[in-house]
């Protein structure tokens, strides 16, 4: 009689069995390296990387009261024109119709004090200028905060980049304050 001590050969150790086993691990030192390329590609791209962004309120300077937010690094010129602030060349321009709905989206309806059914509106400056007071309106008409960009009304209305949103009060009263970032978000501040 013969007598069989040894075990039976793992499938591993099979021609087959080899093969998939080098197999798996190709697969996994491929993943890997693509994982590690695109961590290593993400951090490098200034595109993909969030930046903050300075904003500025302004109004064309043609009299018909155009209005929108100027963005970018550095978005307000060191010229001023006779009717205020204007865009830097390399800046970006979000006119009013684009602005007001990413406004709404995206600050209004992270504020707890401001319903979730209200909206923005331009108002006439107190000297009858067009465009100069953003409004917050509830869904009843009635005005419950403004929104300032670009200056900070708690310090003698100098420019600072920042968005804030506050009671319609004299003196203003600012419940929050944003920052807008490259990829078009908005983070508290």
């Amino acid at each position: 009689m013969e007598n069989k001590s040894s075990k039976p050969n793992s499938w591993w150790t099979t021609l087959p069995g080899v093969l998939t086993a080098v197999a798996g691990l190709v697969t996994a030192v491929t993943g890997l390296l693509v994982a590690v390329d695109r961590l290593v590609e993400t951090k490098s791209d200034p595109i993909a990387a969030q930046k903050p962004q300075q904003v500025q309120w302004i109004l064309d300077n043609d009299g018909h009261g155009t209005a929108g937010m100027c963005l970018g690094q550095w978005v307000l010129d060191t010229q001023r024109l006779a009717r205020g602030p204007i865009c830097r060349y390399d800046s970006l321009f979000i006119p009013w119709r684009d602005l007001r709905t990413d406004l709404e989206k995206n600050i209004l309806r992270e504020v707890g004090r401001v319903p979730n059914a209200a909206n923005l509106r331009l108002a006439a400056g107190p000297q009858g200028q067009l465009n100069w007071i953003m409004q917050v309106i509830d869904s009843h008409g009635k005005e419950v905060a403004h929104i300032w960009i670009g200056s900070n009304p708690l310090n003698r209305w100098e420019f600072d980049g920042l968005i804030r949103i506050g009671a319609p009060t004299e003196p203003p009263d600012v419940w929050e304050t944003f920052r807008r970032f490259s990829d078009g978000s908005y983070k508290r501040f």
